[in-house]
């Protein structure tokens, strides 16, 4: 396949910054991929002695769902064939296996990309990439949805009469109704509703999103709320 000016762009930049290191690596790429699934596919590529690490970089459209990348003169077909079974073992698809060379590798011969992106996830029909808190006595916090299926918490914790600023990084995903957010130590489905607020410019409509779990991060079990025209 003959990648867009675009994709490659996106690999110069994300990817270059990965091939100094000589060391046996999987570089993991994922858009939208329940974190269950990719805490499995690490343990099992760390057991299979990679050494593992995930990269930010946005997954190229014309890319399929899932990609093995290698440079040009890898030539471990053992190792492939692992990787492969452990895509097949958490439901993945076979990945088509892409070499990447042009005027320097983007990959050194001792790191694998693997990408992968959840087919059934639905995410542009959620719009707003924020959505906030509404009256929530937990405290404030915001939701920063990517395209990529990234989901980032923010919210102050209360710390020896000061305030802390708290992340959690994670993935999300969303089916019109449902948005499921995954955290290392927390997870939450929101369900979706409609309704119009009073704003100063008179009533605006509003998306609701309301916790249907019990969740360990505390200001995830508050409603989030994205006020339209606010």
């Amino acid at each position: 396949m003959k990648l867009s000016r675009f994709g490659h762009g996106l690999l110069l930049v994300g990817l270059t910054l990965l091939s100094g290191c000589q060391q046996r690596q999987a570089i993991l790429i994922v858009q939208g991929v329940e974190l269950i699934k990719i805490k499995a596919i690490e343990t099992a590529l760390m057991q299979s002695g990679w050494q593992v690490n995930q990269s930010p970089i946005a997954i190229p459209a014309e890319f399929p769902d899932a990609v093995l990348a290698t440079n040009p003169a890898y030539r471990d077909t053992q190792a492939i064939s692992d990787i492969k079974n452990i895509l097949k073992g958490q439901g993945f698809t076979e990945p088509t296996e892409y070499k990447f060379a042009e005027g320097k590798h983007f990959f050194s011969t001792n790191n694998v990309g693997i990408y992968l992106r959840n087919s059934e996830q639905t995410s542009s029909a959620l719009q707003p990439s924020f959505i906030r808190t509404d009256r929530c006595a937990a405290g404030d916090a915001t939701l920063n949805l990517t395209p990529q299926g990234k989901a980032v918490l923010e919210y102050e914790k209360p710390t020896n009469d000061n305030f802390k600023l708290e992340q959690h990084t994670g993935t999300w995903t969303f089916d019109g109704i449902k948005l499921q957010v995954q955290f290392n130590h927390a997870q939450q489905t929101f369900l979706l509703t409609h309704e119009q607020r009073d704003t100063w410019r008179g009533p605006s409509p509003a998306d609701i999103y309301t916790p249907s779990l019990d969740a360990d991060v505390n200001v995830l079990n508050c409603t989030f709320v994205i006020i339209y025209l606010e």
